[in-house]
């Protein structure tokens, strides 16, 4: 409302523009006056040329003043305007009086005050009294032509064109009113149709803009679709052949055989993480063409602050435009030109291997190659994840199996002697082949000693007290497992 409100207030022009246009109406008043008051003193030797030129300076002067007020602003132009129209019948009554009074000719340039006076927006309210001076002042020209009396030859003359100037006063006020009041209305709607035009083009703008969103959306949206049954597909393949390894780098080959291909790939290959993720092994490797320096053990030590530590730290895909120049020291070594992807392999929580496809080209993938690789990585994990679970129980199923065999041969005698050597025969022949060990009891005073030993070549341990303050003593003592591995 306050803008449509500013946009009817400024239809009406500012004063200044009005200004400016009743400035340059005065000059061409003035510059038609010199030659008309030339002409009128060639017609009539008798009228004061002085006087009028006088006045006519007076005018230039003046209308230099205008200009000045409306260039600076200052003071206010519409109280100048105001001012000045008053200002013009006074000059303009004395040029009619100095050639001819009642009889001269430049008497229509009352009419032209008039009319003027009728359209400036400063004087509308005080139009009555603008014309009223108009008329008192051609009163003031008959009087003074008159020799101040009100009877006189002239008095008929002068009744008729007053009477004339009220009646004309009047019908141009009312004509002014109505075309001003039919420009403005067709301002109004110019005003208005540009407003509506304006938001429109707004309007227009701001549902281009959510159609190129919604496009845009829909296009990323089907892109992530056709990415996800892409790698729907090739996790299928993956899996239908995932049954059919036994060894996680048989696993590994497969999905490099799958994933090289759909990624139109020059190879590939998996690095194995090490538990603090400072270290990788090249483990698993599938050359196309190209890349003939990657070669499977090689190891590398991971830099803080490396592409590579990224990818064990925040479990994120990277790829990389260009390996050369790029400061990733493992890529310019295997690689040394192309473009590459790397992605984790997510184990229980934990990177445990890195897939990397390239190409020998650089700048061949992009980001949504990266995101598709990094969805097959995630099933790629789990299906990791799936084989050591796979791998851990069936050696525990192996374990148990071996365990039932040891205690089913151990319990054969009810001997405590024949019990502990069937024990530890069956236990190093089933459970640890090709290890040493003993077995150590108590004795009636609670001390450790060994009764059976197996394993030991040079020296017999049947019988040897073990003192409490030694590791074994310490394991008795604390009731727990312990492991140790010298090298």
């Amino acid at each position: 409302m306050d803008e449509q409100n500013s946009i009817y207030s400024g239809i009406q022009g500012e004063p200044s523009g009005s200004f400016r246009k009743s400035i340059k109406l005065r000059w061409i008043v003035i510059f038609l006056m010199v030659p008309i008051v030339g002409v009128l003193y060639a017609v009539d030797r008798e009228i004061s040329i002085v006087n009028i030129f006088i006045l006519i300076s007076a005018a230039c002067v003046l209308n230099f003043f205008y200009g000045a007020v409306e260039r600076m602003k200052k003071p206010d132009p519409g109280i100048i305007m105001s001012g000045a129209g008053f200002l013009d019948v006074v000059l303009i009554s004395f040029i009619v009086y100095f050639t001819g009074g009642i009889l001269s000719p430049l008497y229509p340039l009352y009419f032209l005050l008039l009319i003027g006076g009728s359209f400036n927006n400063e004087i509308k309210e005080k139009y009555a009294v603008y014309s009223g001076f108009i008329i008192f002042s051609y009163v003031f020209v008959y009087f003074a032509g008159n020799g101040w009396s009100f009877m006189g030859v002239q008095m008929g003359e002068f009744a008729v064109k007053t009477m004339f100037m009220g009646v004309f006063a009047f019908i141009i006020k009312k004509s002014a009113n109505e075309i001003k009041k039919s420009i403005m209305e067709s301002r109004i709607q110019a005003v208005e149709k540009a407003h509506l035009h304006k938001e429109l083009m707004e309007s227009n703008a701001n549902l281009e803009k959510k159609i190129k969103s919604a496009t845009s959306n829909l296009e990323k949206t089907n892109l992530l679709l056709i990415k996800k049954n892409i790698s729907l597909l090739a996790a299928h393949e993956i899996y239908k052949t995932a049954d059919e390894t036994k060894t996680k780098g048989e696993l590994f080959t497969r999905v490099l055989d799958i994933i090289i291909p759909l990624m139109k790939a020059s190879g590939g290959f998996f690095m194995d993480v090490n538990e603090t993720g400072a270290k990788v092994v090249v483990e698993t490797v599938k050359i196309f063409s190209g890349a003939e320096k990657i070669q499977e053990g090689v190891s590398f030590i991971i830099e803080k602050e490396s592409l590579l530590k990224d990818i064990i730290v925040n479990k994120k895909a990277v790829w990389v435009e260009e390996t050369a120049g790029s400061g990733e020291m493992i890529f310019e070594k295997t690689i040394v030109n192309g473009s590459v992807i790397a992605v984790p392999v997510v184990s229980a929580g934990r990177t445990n291997s890195i897939l990397v496809i390239y190409n020998k080209n650089p700048y061949v993938y992009s980001k949504t190659d990266c995101e598709l690789l990094e969805l097959l990585g995630e099933q790629v994990g789990a299906l990791l994840h799936n084989r050591i679970l796979y791998d851990e129980m069936s050696a525990k199923a192996i374990g148990l199996e071996r365990l039932m065999k040891v205690m089913t041969n151990t319990t054969t005698s009810l001997a405590r002697e024949v019990i502990i050597s069937n024990l530890l025969t069956e236990s190093l022949k089933r459970l640890f082949p090709g290890a040493s060990g003993v077995v150590m009891i108590t004795d009636e005073k609670g001390q450790l000693v060994i009764r059976g030993a197996q394993g030991y070549k040079n020296e017999s341990l049947e019988g040897r007290k073990i003192p409490k303050d030694s590791i074994a003593g310490f394991v008795f003592m604390k009731n727990r497992n312990m492991m140790m591995s010298i090298n």
